[in-house]
C-alpha cells in the first residue's frame, strides 16, 4: 500500500516539475501517511499478536514517550542554521548514551521540516535506519556548506558574503533534490549518462568518456554521493579515478571514466544493432566530436544504402563500424581537466575555427588564456559538428553553414562566460575565401540561401572578427571529416590548436581579410535589375469598363447608364441618340487620355505635340476631344468628317469599333471600311489595323477559307531505292467509259472501267480493262497483272472515301471499294501472294500523286483518240494497250546533247529495250554463248539502273511547291472541314483531337472530332478559324 501511495505521489510531483521546473516536490503527505500507517499497524499488532512478548517489547519500545529536550528545528531552505542545528543535535541527541538509535531518528525526524524532512521521507524510525538517516543529512548539508566556502575562497581571499554563498549553495541543493526526486521511482530500470551542472565543475572534474550504470534510486543516490563526497566504494569499483593536478590546484580531483559499453553478446552487425550502438555515444561538449562524427557518417551511409532494419549493412560499413567498436575503449585513456584555467586578472580570448567538407561541417572553440604572469594556455572548450544534407550542395555553401554554426556557438559561449569573467576579444577563422567574402558583404547582394545565413552570422558575430587561415592549420578540419579514437588521441592539432595559437595575439600571423570588390568571381550573386521610376496614372473607370466589353453598341449603352448613375445625364425611360453621343464622347476622351495625355497637355500649354501626330495639326474641341485640323476646313462636309477624332492604333476599344462598322456595313472589304470609319475617327495606321480585323472576321473567313500548307515531305524509299519493276505498285480506278461487247443491231452499250497499276520506282504502268465494278472483275484484272508483271511486295492505294465526289457516276466505284465482300476478297488475295497493302489518308489524293497523274494522262489520250465514240471491248483493250506502250516509252529525264542518244524509259526496266524498236536479229550459237548472252543482258540492265541513278534521281530533288511550312495545327484547334460536294458556308466544324507527325516531325494528318464522330483528314483539308 505504501509503495503504491509513494508511486502516485511521485507521479504528481513529476507532472508539477514538467509544468514548472522551479517548484519543489512536496512529500509532506508521505509523512502523514507514515504516521497513520504506523498507527494502524500498531493497532493490528495489538489485536492479532496480543500476548507475544517479542511483539510487546517492540510495541513498548515504539510507544515510549521521549523526554522533552530543547532542540532548534531545521527547515533545509537555507544553510545558515545548519551548523547551529547540527552542533545542538550532536551534543543533546547523537552523543547521548541514554538514547537508542531509534529514538535518535525520531528526535531528528521531529525537528526536520520542509525540504530537510524530505531526505527522511519514507524512512521508518528504526535502529537500522538511524545511522543512514543521520549521515545523509549531515553529509548533504555539511558538504554543501564546505563546498560553497571552498568556491568562495578561490574567487576572493576576503571572507565572502554569507547571503550570496548560501543562495548559491541553495541552488545547488535544489538541483540535486530535483534530480533525486525526478528519478526516484524504483521501477525504472535503464541506463543513463550523468551530466553534472556547470556550477559544480570547478571542484569536480569529469572526463568525457561514457559509462553505463543501471539506474535505480539506490544507485543514483550512491552515484551522486560518490561525485560530491568522493566515495571510496566507487573508487574501488573503478567508477571514479583519483587525480592530482598540481599545476593549478592543491587538492585532489576525480574523473568519472565514461565510455560506451558494447555488450559482448551483441556480435551481430545488423542495421538495428549498429544504430543502437552508435546511438549510445554521447558527447555534450564535443570534446571528441571527430569520433562522434565518424559514427554519424556511418548513420548517413546506412540511410543512403536504404536497407531494412534486420538486413546486414555493406561490407565497407561493417569494416568501419568494427574499427570504431574496437578502438572505442581507447577513449578511456584521455584525461581532460574540467578546470579551464581561468583565474582572477586573467585575459581570456575566444578562438574559434570552422571548416566543411562534402560529408560534414562544424566548428571548434578554444579559450586563449593569459595569466597575470604572462603564461599562455590554450584550452579546448567545446565543438559542434553536423552531417551535410543528402542532397548534394556546393562546398562554398557548406563552408557558410559551418560559419553559421560557429557564430551561434560563440554567441552562446560569450553570453554564458562573460558574466563570470570578461571576454577580451573573439577571433573566428575559416579557410574558405568565398565564405569570408560573403560574410564581409551585404546580404542583399546574394541569393536567398546565402543572404539569409549571412544575415544570421552578422547578427551573432561582427564580420570584423572573421579571419582567413591556411587549411593545413585549421583544427576544425578534424570535425568536418571524422577521426577514429586512435587518430584523435595524439592529434596535437585538435587538442592544442595551431602552433602559433600559444603565442601572444600580437604575434599571430593573421591579417584582416579583404574581399574582392567586383564580386564577379564570387558565386551566388543576384542578377542586377535596373528599375526605372515611372509615374503610374490610373486609368479612367470608363476605359476599364471598355476593356471588359466586346461590343461597341453594348459599351455605349453601359456608359449611358453609368453617366445616368453619376447624374451626368438625365434619367429617361429609353436610351436616346443624344445619350449615345454623350457616351461616345466620354469613351473617346478616356481613350485619348490613356494614349495622348502628354500631347493633350502640350497642346493646352500651346506647345508642339509629338512628332507622330504633328503632321495632322491636332487641336482640342470644346468637348475636350483631340481632333485633327486637316486641310478640309473649307469643304461643306460635317464637322466630324472635316475634323475626325484622333484614335490610337492598338487597343481593345479600337478593335470593337472596327468590328462594329464592319458588321453594320455588311462585312465590307478593308478599303471601303477604312473610308467609312474615317468619316468620324482617324485611327493611326488604320489600313493595317482594319485589314487585320477583317481577316479575323469568322463570317468572312467561312466564305473564303484558307488552310495551312505543310512543307512537301521527302520522297519515300519506294521512290528512290532500286527495286524490281512493280515491286512497289500503286493501283487506282478510272471511269466509267461506254463500250459494247459486239457491234450488232440491238446490243446496248455498257460501262467499263480502267484499272491502272503503276510502278513507284520506274514509273512503268500496266492497264487492265474491267467490264464492271464487281469484286470478281477486279480480282481477275489483278491476277492478270500478277501473271504478266511478276510478284509484288507492296501495294498502295487510295482510301475508299477518295471516290466520294460530286459526280453520281463515282458512287458505284465507291460502293465497290468500301464493300465488305471486296475488302475480304482483296485481303485474301494479298495474303495469298504475301503482299503488304498500304492506304493513304482519306481525302488526300496528293499523297498518291504518282498514280493520279498517270490516270490524268490516260484519260487525256483516250479523249483525244476516241472522243465520244463507243468502242467494242476488243477495240477498247487495244487502244489501252497502245496507250500503255506509249506511256512506258516516255523519257524519265531530259534529253542530252548526244546526236544519237538512248533515252531511258520505263520500258527499259520491263523489256530491256524501248517498246517502239523491233527486236534485234538473232545471234548464231557460235557468235555468243547463252552464258555470255545472260551476262550481256545483266550488264545492259545494270547500265539502265546506273543511268536511273545518275540522270533521273537528281530531277526529284527540287520541291515544285509547298516549300515552307505554315503555322502547324495543334490539338484543340477549331477547324472547318473541307467537303467537295457542298459550299464553304456549310462545311462542318470540328476540333482537332490528335495529330500525326511525319518522319521529319511535320504534321500532315490529324484526327478531327465532329458532332457525328471522328474523321482523319490531311491538314490541307482543314481550315483553322481566326483567333485559333
Amino acid at each position: 500500500m505504501r509503495v503504491r501511495f509513494e508511486s502516485n505521489l511521485d507521479d504528481i510531483n513529476d507532472l508539477n516539475l514538467k509544468q514548472n521546473p522551479e517548484v519543489e516536490p512536496e512529500y509532506a503527505a508521505l509523512s502523514s501517511f507514515d504516521t497513520l500507517y504506523n498507527y494502524v499497524r500498531r493497532a493490528r499488532n495489538k489485536i492479532t499478536i496480543g500476548n507475544s512478548s517479542n511483539v510487546m517489547r517492540t510495541t513498548a519500545a515504539i510507544n515510549v514517550t521521549l523526554p522533552t529536550i530543547s532542540l532548534p528545528s531545521f527547515d533545509g531552505r537555507s544553510l545558515e542554521g545548519w551548523e547551529t542545528f547540527y552542533q545542538a543535535f550532536k551534543a543533546n541527541i547523537h552523543d547521548n548514551p541514554q538514547l537508542s538509535d531509534a529514538q535518535r531518528v525520531q528526535y531528528l525526524m521531529g525537528k526536520l521540516t520542509h525540504s530537510a524532512l524530505k531526505l527522511t521521507a519514507g524512512i521508518i524510525p528504526t535502529a537500522c535506519q538511524s545511522k543512514l538517516t543521520c549521515n545523509n543529512c549531515k553529509k548533504y548539508h555539511h558538504t554543501l556548506l564546505c563546498f560553497g566556502n571552498k568556491r568562495a575562497n578561490r574567487k576572493s581571499k576576503s571572507v565572502p558574503s554569507p547571503s550570496n554563498d548560501y543562495a548559491d549553495m541553495d541552488r545547488q541543493r535544489r538541483f540535486l533534490m530535483s534530480v533525486i526526486l525526478a528519478l526516484r521511482k524504483p521501477s525504472v530500470k535503464t541506463n543513463i549518462f550523468l551530466q553534472l551542472p556547470a556550477i559544480m565543475m570547478a571542484d569536480i572534474r569529469l572526463s568525457y568518456h561514457l559509462v553505463e550504470i543501471p539506474l535505480t534510486l539506490a544507485s543514483l543516490i550512491l552515484l551522486l554521493t560518490a561525485v560530491f563526497f568522493r566515495s571510496n566504494d566507487y573508487i574501488s569499483k573503478g567508477y571514479l579515478t583519483e587525480i592530482n593536478d598540481t599545476a593549478k590546484e592543491t587538492d585532489n580531483g576525480y574523473y568519472i571514466p565514461h565510455h560506451a559499453v558494447i555488450r559482448p553478446s551483441k556480435t551481430t552487425t545488423k542495421l538495428r544493432v549498429v544504430l543502437d550502438a552508435i546511438a549510445r555515444l554521447f558527447d555534450v561538449l564535443g570534446l571528441v566530436a571527430p569520433v562522434i562524427l565518424f559514427a554519424k557518417l556511418l548513420i548517413k551511409e546506412l540511410w543512403n544504402s536504404k536497407i531494412d532494419w534486420d538486413d546486414t549493412p555493406p561490407d565497407t560499413i561493417i569494416y568501419r563500424y568494427s574499427s570504431l567498436v574496437k578502438e572505442l575503449p581507447l577513449l578511456s585513456t584521455i584525461a581532460i581537466p574540467r578546470h579551464i584555467g581561468v583565474f582572477k586578472d586573467c585575459e581570456v580570448n575566444i578562438v574559434a575555427f570552422c571548416d566543411a567538407s562534402l560529408n560534414a561541417y562544424g566548428c571548434v572553440v578554444y579559450l586563449h588564456i593569459t595569466d597575470p604572469t604572462g603564461d599562455i594556455t590554450l584550452r579546448l572548450l567545446c565543438s559542434k559538428s553536423k552531417v551535410s544534407p543528402v542532397k548534394i550542395t556546393t562546398l562554398a555553401r557548406l563552408e557558410l553553414c559551418a560559419a553559421l554554426v560557429l557564430s551561434k556557438l560563440v554567441k552562446l559561449i560569450y553570453n554564458a562566460y562573460n558574466s563570470l569573467h570578461p571576454i577580451t576579444a573573439i577571433y573566428a577563422f575559416s579557410d574558405s575565401t568565398i565564405a569570408l567574402s560573403w560574410i564581409k558583404s551585404s546580404p542583399h547582394r546574394w541569393s536567398i540561401f546565402v543572404g539569409n545565413r549571412i544575415a544570421q552570422i552578422q547578427e551573432n558575430l561582427s564580420p570584423d572578427r572573421f579571419f582567413h587561415i591556411n587549411g593545413k592549420e585549421n583544427p576544425s578540419d578534424c570535425v568536418s571529416r571524422g577521426l577514429l579514437p586512435s587518430q584523435i588521441i595524439n592529434n596535437s592539432l585538435w587538442w592544442q590548436g595551431p602552433s602559433w595559437a600559444c603565442y601572444p595575439i600580437s604575434q599571430w600571423p593573421i591579417e584582416p581579410f579583404v574581399p574582392c570588390k567586383s564580386g564577379s568571381d564570387i558565386p551566388e550573386m543576384k542578377k542586377s535589375v535596373t528599375l526605372t521610376a515611372l509615374t503610374v496614372v490610373e486609368d479612367s473607370p470608363i476605359y476599364q469598363l471598355g476593356l471588359r466589353i466586346s461590343s461597341w453598341s453594348k459599351l455605349l449603352r453601359c456608359v449611358v447608364y453609368v453617366l445616368r448613375f453619376i447624374r451626368k445625364l438625365p434619367r429617361n425611360k429609353f436610351v436616346t441618340a443624344s445619350d449615345l453621343n454623350t457616351a461616345e464622347k466620354a469613351i473617346i476622351r478616356a481613350l485619348q487620355a490613356k494614349y495622348f495625355g502628354h500631347d493633350i497637355a502640350s497642346i493646352r500649354k500651346l506647345d508642339l505635340p509629338s512628332k507622330n501626330i504633328r503632321k495632322l495639326s491636332p487641336f482640342i474641341d470644346e468637348d475636350g476631344i483631340l481632333r485633327i485640323q486637316g486641310r478640309l476646313s473649307s469643304s461643306d462636309l460635317p464637322f466630324e468628317t472635316q475634323h475626325p477624332a484622333l484614335l490610337p492604333k492598338h487597343d481593345h476599344i479600337i478593335n470593337i469599333i472596327v468590328d462594329y462598322f464592319h458588321n453594320t456595313n455588311l462585312h465590307t472589304g478593308p478599303d471601303l471600311l477604312m473610308s467609312i470609319i474615317r468619316q468620324r475617327f482617324w485611327i493611326l495606321s488604320a489600313r493595317n489595323v482594319i485589314r487585320k480585323r477583317v481577316h479575323m472576321c469568322k463570317s468572312c473567313f467561312r466564305v473564303s477559307p484558307s488552310h495551312p500548307t505543310p512543307m512537301m515531305a521527302d520522297l519515300p524509299s519506294s521512290r528512290v531505292m532500286e527495286a524490281k519493276a512493280f515491286c512497289h505498285t500503286g493501283v487506282d480506278y478510272a471511269g466509267p467509259f461506254k463500250i459494247t461487247l459486239v457491234r450488232k443491231r440491238g446490243h446496248h452499250s455498257q460501262k467499263a472501267y480502267i484499272c491502272l497499276f503503276v510502278c513507284l520506282t520506274t514509273k512503268a504502268i500496266h492497264i487492265e480493262l474491267a467490264s464492271d465494278l464487281s469484286t470478281d472483275s477486279f480480282l481477275a484484272a489483278f491476277k492478270r497483272f500478277i501473271s504478266r508483271r511478276g510478284p509484288v511486295s507492296f501495294m498502295y492505294s487510295d482510301n475508299g472515301t477518295n471516290f466520294v465526289g460530286a459526280k453520281a457516276q463515282l458512287d458505284e466505284m465507291y460502293k465497290l471499294l468500301v464493300s465488305n465482300n471486296f475488302i475480304s476478297a482483296w485481303n485474301d488475295e494479298l495474303t495469298k501472294y504475301r503482299i503488304i497493302w498500304k492506304m493513304i489518308p482519306p481525302r488526300a489524293p496528293h499523297f498518291g500523286g504518282l498514280w493520279e497523274s498517270n490516270i490524268k494522262s490516260v484519260k487525256t489520250h483516250l479523249n483525244r483518240v476516241i472522243g465520244a465514240q463507243i468502242l467494242t471491248y476488243e477495240e477498247m483493250l487495244t487502244v489501252l494497250n497502245q496507250i500503255e506502250c506509249l506511256m512506258n516509252s516516255r523519257p524519265l529525264c531530259l534529253l542530252s546533247a548526244d546526236p544519237n542518244p538512248e533515252i531511258l524509259t520505263p520500258a527499259h526496266f520491263l523489256m530491256s529495250t524501248p517498246l517502239q524498236y523491233l527486236p534485234a536479229s538473232e545471234l548464231s550459237a557460235n557468235q555468243m554463248s547463252l552464258t555470255n548472252r545472260k551476262a550481256l543482258l545483266d550488264s545492259l540492265v545494270n547500265s539502265y539502273w546506273r543511268k536511273w541513278r545518275l540522270e533521273y534521281l537528281h530531277t526529284l530533288q527540287v520541291r515544285q511547291k509547298w516549300c515552307t511550312s505554315d503555322n502547324p495545327v495543334k490539338v484543340g484547334t477549331v477547324v472547318l472541314i473541307h467537303q467537295d460536294d457542298i459550299p464553304p458556308l456549310r462545311w462542318p466544324l470540328g476540333v482537332i483531337q490528335e495529330v500525326y507527325p511525319g518522319a521529319d516531325n511535320i504534321i500532315r494528318v490529324a484526327l478531327v472530332k465532329t458532332k457525328s464522330g471522328f474523321l482523319k483528314r490531311p491538314v490541307v483539308k482543314l481550315y483553322p478559324l481566326p483567333l485559333e
